[in-house]
């Protein structure tokens, strides 16, 4: 049994060949477009398969409903991952580099991905378009979370959640915007979780939204970046 395998298995979730064929397919493609849009620094297949694809489906216990959005996917993390272990969910990917978009798209379509789609937009201006769509976000390696919470909430329904990935370092990052969560409609909250054969612990941010997003947010970026809520 290889890290991969043990390491689902630590973390609860069910597999089968399918599942780790198309993990397996995902690592090789991205290995292989790596040298055109060098989407990622980690190359080794163990590596890979810990700091990447396990690191991606740490808080799957936390995704809420059928429809996902990941905001700033970059070379797919975590929606990629996510996908492919719970097919079920309708997932849209949102990037601002058209590169980066047209590989994740090559990628849905080589791995028969149902449901699954890239787009190439600005978060905020995903804002007008999906705006309380989804049952979860996700933002892995974006930005602060002050910022992150002001293009990302307003994504969610009432209902769902909105999940940052951070560092263990991010606890006072993430405690610094709790009124802007209040102010944009959701109840905050922080979880640790290790990551399997590391000494490395996760903390997410995690919002619930209990109400909607007032339609004045998000702000335009420019504004986001420099005054955060």
């Amino acid at each position: 049994m290889n890290v991969l395998e043990q390491g689902l298995l630590e973390l609860g979730i069910d597999f089968d060949s399918s599942v780790l064929d198309g993990f397996s397919k995902f690592y090789s493609f991205l290995l292989e477009e790596n040298q055109k849009y060098n989407l990622t620094k980690i190359t080794d297949r163990e590596n890979f398969d810990i700091y990447h694809l396990l690191d991606s489906l740490l808080p799957y216990k936390l995704i809420t409903g059928n429809t996902l959005c990941d905001v700033g996917s970059g070379g797919g993390f975590p929606a990629i991952p996510l996908k492919i272990a719970f097919p079920h969910l309708k997932t849209v990917m949102v990037d601002s580099l058209n590169k980066r978009v047209n590989f994740l798209n090559s990628a849905v379509n080589l791995l028969d991905l149902k449901d699954a789609k890239a787009v190439n937009m600005r978060a905020e201006e995903a804002c007008s378009v999906y705006r309380e769509n989804f049952d979860t976000v996700t933002a892995r390696a974006v930005s602060s979370f002050p910022i992150l919470a002001e293009i990302c909430i307003p994504l969610v329904k009432v209902g769902g959640v909105f999940i940052a990935y951070k560092s263990d370092k991010a606890k006072e990052e993430i405690l610094s915007a709790k009124k802007a969560v209040s102010l944009l409609g959701g109840k905050l909250d922080i979880l640790s979780l290790k990551l399997p054969f590391t000494d490395i612990t996760r903390l997410f941010a995690v919002v619930k939204k209990v109400k909607p997003t007032p339609d004045i947010y998000p702000r335009p970026y420019s504004k986001i970046s420099k005054k955060p809520l």
